[in-house]
């Protein structure tokens, strides 16, 4: 807590506690006292006013606890920050983290995975388009890819619609699961909408080439 004409500044760390962190200047007659919150992580929602002064929210990371980004992130690395699209989210993941997502998202352009990680839908919807006619994948996955929904309902969904029907020259697919990758999906929908004939929500392309890519379905939907 913070008294009379303090200035307090969280940018990272762990804040337990029901009430976090708090001024003394909301509920007395003191000088007031600033406080602004663009990270870390909270045991519970009391803080979020603090961040929104300044342009942050505060975001459920799915264990319970409070995550801390930019106003306007529609994905979070767990533990960091917020980013604008979904690419620059993948972009940035490093091995071992979680992407979750914050918000409904339309993506038009391959999101390419190279790093072991998991994709919490969080409930959320990632609404692709393909307006190519060479092969395409949403996810482009050449590495362990791990799809999972923690959110009550589960129903997150990653659904993707050709605009080009190319006959079979070409695939179009939700999850490109490339030789050397590994997939597992355990909860969420995925979804080809079609639009070309050779539509798949997972093609997991071995093609005989000795090295193989390799999908675990232990729960979900694929469609």
């Amino acid at each position: 807590n913070t008294m009379q004409a303090n200035t307090a500044i969280v940018s990272g760390g762990t804040i337990n506690g029901a009430y976090g962190i708090f001024s003394y200047a909301d509920d007395n007659d003191h000088t007031q006292s600033v406080i602004k919150i663009t990270g870390g992580t909270f045991a519970t929602g009391y803080s979020a006013k603090y961040a929104e002064d300044d342009g942050y929210i505060f975001v459920e990371t799915g264990d319970g606890t409070y995550g801390v980004v930019e106003e306007g992130s529609v994905a979070q690395i767990v533990g960091g920050q917020g980013y604008p699209t979904l690419a620059g989210a993948f972009g940035a993941v490093e091995n071992g983290e979680t992407i979750i997502m914050l918000a409904d998202v339309e993506v038009d352009e391959s999101l390419n995975n190279t790093k072991n990680i998991t994709l919490d839908l969080n409930g959320k919807t990632i609404a692709g388009t393909d307006n190519t006619t060479s092969n395409f994948g949403l996810i482009h996955n050449t590495a362990e890819l791990t799809i999972t929904d923690n959110s009550a309902a589960k129903g997150g969904k990653i659904t993707l619609t050709a605009t080009n029907d190319t006959g079979f020259n070409r695939y179009s697919s939700v999850v490109s699961n490339n030789p050397g990758g590994k997939l597992t999906v355990d909860a969420g929908t995925l979804q080809h909408l079609g639009g070309t004939s050779m539509s798949y929500a997972i093609d997991n392309l071995t093609n005989g080439k000795g090295t193989y890519a390799e999908t675990i379905i232990t729960g979900g939907t694929i469609e």
